[in-house]
């Protein structure tokens, strides 16, 4: 199931920190969600989960919660899961595949969402009524991770297969460009003999530009430009480098100052990255000073 707020953001997706998607650390206890991140700092917002869930709080005079975020619907954006009921009469699944990532594509004055779930689907919603209405869906063969749009391209990172590594999943990433979205889709390839984007699925997008860094779950982020020769002259993403450092999944990537990338990991690091040479400047951990 996808929920979607109203003042309080407009996207919940994987990359999101405390959006609810996958990516979310926010949950737990209480009805206000659970404390900050081990060592961090408390959180600045503690939202009241009555008044996100219902619009209105019973406690409103005393409540010690902020009242200032609502959901404003709720849409099952997934199939049921497949997985087999462990309840204890035996009761059938009825539980949804998780929403993994959405992502916002305005268009000619309309608010979309893409969605991506482990089922397998990537999925277009409608919000021009005020509700959420499936307008298209994209089977990927295997668990769609993460979306994103930039630069009028839906970004698709999901695992596959491929005859080069036959019985085994990797991770891929195809484009489409919404102009033309009848067009098949861009593929990110490594080489020929390895045509497909990471070893394990990948879990977070940034679009720089000509440029997209990718981050996946083996802790591998890799930089690709914009290549008109690529595909014959098709046009497509060439792999211009791939970074090592990480020991976790990548989180989280963004461009400082435009030459510096920034990406964040489950290590609990954060590294800074010179985007023109691949090199690794700087590592930042709990035991930084100043951190």
């Amino acid at each position: 199931m996808a929920s979607y707020g109203g003042r309080g953001g407009h996207r919940g997706g994987r990359n999101t920190r405390g959006g609810g998607g996958r990516n979310s650390r926010s949950g737990g206890g209480g009805r206000g969600g659970g404390a900050g991140l081990e060592g961090g700092p408390p959180p600045r917002l503690r939202p009241c989960r009555n008044f996100v869930t219902t619009g209105s709080c019973v406690n409103a005079s005393t409540c010690g919660f902020a009242h200032v975020v609502k959901m404003h619907a709720s849409i099952d954006a997934s199939s049921r899961s497949s997985k087999p009921s462990h309840h204890r009469y035996n009761q059938p699944n009825t539980s949804h595949e998780p929403v993994s990532s959405v992502a916002i594509w305005e268009t000619q004055g309309t608010i979309k969402i893409f969605s991506g779930s482990h089922d397998g689907y990537w999925r277009l919603w409608n919000t021009a009524q005020g509700t959420f209405v499936k307008e298209f869906e994209h089977r990927m063969g295997g668990k769609v991770e993460t979306v994103d749009v930039a630069s009028n391209f839906l970004f698709v990172g999901f695992e596959g297969t491929t005859v080069k590594v036959p019985g085994v999943r990797v991770g891929m990433v195809h484009a489409w460009n919404l102009a033309v979205p009848t067009d098949p889709p861009i593929e990110f390839q490594m080489d020929p003999l390895a045509p497909y984007s990471a070893a394990g699925c990948i879990t977070s997008f940034l679009n720089s530009g000509d440029t997209m860094v990718s981050g996946s779950h083996d802790g591998t982020i890799r930089i690709w430009a914009y290549d008109a020769a690529v595909g014959g002259g098709k046009g497509g993403f060439a792999l211009r480098h791939t970074l090592h450092g990480h020991a976790g999944e990548v989180t989280g990537l963004a461009v400082v100052g435009g030459t510096m990338l920034w990406s964040g990991s489950t290590d609990s690091t954060i590294r800074l990255w010179d985007m023109a040479s691949g090199e690794c400047k700087y590592l930042i951990t709990k035991e930084t000073p100043g951190t």
